[in-house]
């Protein structure tokens, strides 16, 4: 549940730089999940096959949120192009 509550939270927060750290948080959440899992597994909670399975699906995650901080980063960090009728920035 800490996944997408850290999603939720910094995109509710309404500021990209909150957004871009709150994904960051829910990457590390995710690493959390991850460890829980192993663990799980050593205890003979789950199978072998059902750990491989929630891994797949953990890495896919992993994976869409790396690429949307990447994504929102590029757009954040992207000059802005000025329009031919605007003066120079030092006039």
């Amino acid at each position: 549940m800490s996944v997408p509550s850290n999603v939720a939270e910094g995109h509710a927060r309404g500021h990209t730089n909150d957004f871009i750290r709150f994904l960051s948080i829910a990457r590390g959440s995710l690493a959390e999940v991850e460890t829980n899992l192993s663990m799980a597994r050593r205890l003979e909670y789950v199978s072998e096959e059902e750990k491989d399975r929630l891994f797949s699906q953990s890495d896919d995650l992993g994976r869409q949120l790396t690429a949307l901080r990447s994504a929102i980063e590029r757009r954040v960090d992207k000059p802005k192009r000025l329009a031919e009728d605007d003066p120079p920035p030092y006039a």
